[in-house]
């Protein structure tokens, strides 16, 4: 089988690239004899979302759309009219060659009725997919309303198999990572060392972000993954930077009050806002095998 995963989008938000690499991990754990190519999710983004490209949107290319390929795969934050408008096209022209569409641990962004219903309309201009969630509520969305429909979990639960970083020597710390500008006065039991972090790494970011000793900002996943995996607890108001804590069985606590956060809950994590949180290591690998099996069982419908 030949599987083309559709990823990207890693410099606006670094935490795009934890549920990719947790995506690669379960595909390849759920069928260990296909080959898998990445493909690069944010080409149309770029030419929807920049002044000039968007005067020029009709000459964006992607290899999604050609590529001789069983599966396109996807996961995140899809089930949203910014999703379809900037990655729907690949996925609908994909579907007209005959390649099957998967979504991979998915969730909405507002959920709203008027998102699920354009989302509804999507899924049917599509041949063969099958979709899986990552939260309860997204899938408490399109119940009785979408055919192949599973019950899962973000892939980003499963980093701690995908990538077992290296030890850093650092002694005992914390992680504080705030984006938006709104940086809590008091963190809940923190620790004495703490290092920040920052998930974007576009250009022309706020000088805020260069101001705290021992910051990292970086291009590369991997440098923020065997931070959150060393760490005592995880600070943050991006809820893929709790996720990857979690994951390696370290605490976490989450600043936002997105509806987003409901991936949570599989985990029973409702408290996550209120003071850190972690995943017993049993409970975390059951739900990671049952992702695996139902990626399996997903793609083996719609193939």
């Amino acid at each position: 089988m030949k599987i083309g995963y559709y990823i990207g989008a890693w410099t606006y938000n670094i935490g795009n690239a934890f549920f990719d690499l947790g995506m690669k991990y379960v595909l390849k754990k759920a069928f260990p004899e296909a080959t898998l190519y990445p493909m690069g999710g944010s080409v149309r983004y770029l030419f929807n979302h920049n002044t000039t490209g968007r005067c020029l949107a009709a000459n964006c290319f992607e290899i999604g759309e050609v590529a001789d390929i069983d599966l396109l795969a996807y996961a995140g934050m899809s089930v949203c009219d910014e999703f379809i408008a900037d990655n729907g096209p690949t996925f609908l022209n994909a579907s007209k060659r005959g390649t099957a569409i998967l979504a991979v641990g998915v969730g909405a962004l507002r959920y709203t009725s008027a998102e699920a219903a354009s989302y509804i309309d999507f899924v049917q201009k599509l041949g063969r997919c099958a979709m899986i969630t990552r939260d309860d509520d997204t899938f408490s969305m399109f119940g009785g309303k979408i055919g192949q429909l599973y019950r899962g979990i973000d892939n980003a639960f499963s980093l701690s198999r995908a990538y077992p970083p290296p030890r850093l020597s650092l002694g005992e710390y914390d992680v504080a990572n705030f984006d938006d500008g709104n940086v809590p006065h008091e963190l809940p039991g923190i620790c004495g060392r703490v290092v920040h972090t920052h998930h974007k790494f576009a250009a022309d970011l706020p000088k805020d972000f260069f101001s705290k000793h021992e910051t990292l900002i970086s291009d590369m996943p991997w440098d923020y993954l065997a931070l959150y995996a060393n760490c005592r607890a995880t600070y943050s108001d991006r809820v893929h930077a709790c996720v990857a804590s979690l994951s390696y069985g370290n605490q976490a606590m989450l600043f936002n009050s997105t509806p987003r956060k409901s991936l949570f809950s599989r985990f029973g994590l409702e408290g996550i806002t209120e003071r850190p949180c972690s995943i017993e290591r049993d409970t975390l690998d059951r739900e990671i095998e049952r992702q695996i099996e139902i990626v399996r069982q997903a793609a083996n419908d719609i193939l």
